[in-house]
């Protein structure tokens, strides 16, 4: 599919790479289909892009770049809900906020989206009180450590990540 988009032009969307949200996400609830870019600029920061609508993109992270000791403790019916219960069908991205002065970047570890990898179902879940979590967690300092070690050649040890 084609895609007119505000962020990255004119684009080309697989149908089969479309993320189905049933209940949208917090902020955009009417806007229900999305996908993932990539965008090598901006790596490892990738963008959720609404497929309905070419102004809407967030940008996204993989939590655990940014907080290696990040706990998701999501109920069996959250995970229910976009069909499966299996740890290893789920990916995790958390939304960045990205202002004007890059040093003050943060994520939202209180709201990430799960992703089922073996259906392209998605939601994104608000954790409980309970959890040590943050709305603006710093991500500054850990994105260029990452950055530092991209550039060494280490890049990131995925098998490490729960």
């Amino acid at each position: 599919m084609d895609l007119n988009t505000v962020r990255f032009g004119q684009i080309q969307i697989d149908d089969e790479s479309i993320l189905t949200f049933d209940n949208g996400i917090y902020g955009f609830e009417d806007l229900k289909k999305f996908a993932i870019i990539n965008c090598t600029e901006t790596e490892p920061i990738f963008w959720l892009q609404s497929v309905e609508d070419g102004d809407v993109s967030l940008p996204i992270i993989d939590p655990f770049i940014i907080k290696e000791d990040y706990v998701i403790d999501v109920d069996d019916k959250e995970l229910m809900s976009i069909g499966t219960e299996k740890e290893e069908d789920i990916i995790v991205y958390n939304v960045v906020v990205l202002p004007e002065d890059i040093t003050k970047i943060t994520i939202n570890l209180v709201a990430p989206i799960i992703i089922n990898i073996s259906n392209n179902k998605a939601k994104q879940v608000i954790l409980g009180l309970e959890q040590d979590t943050s709305v603006k967690y710093p991500a500054f300092t850990p994105l260029m450590n990452y950055y530092k070690e991209v550039e060494k050649g280490a890049g990131t040890n995925k098998e490490n990540r729960k």
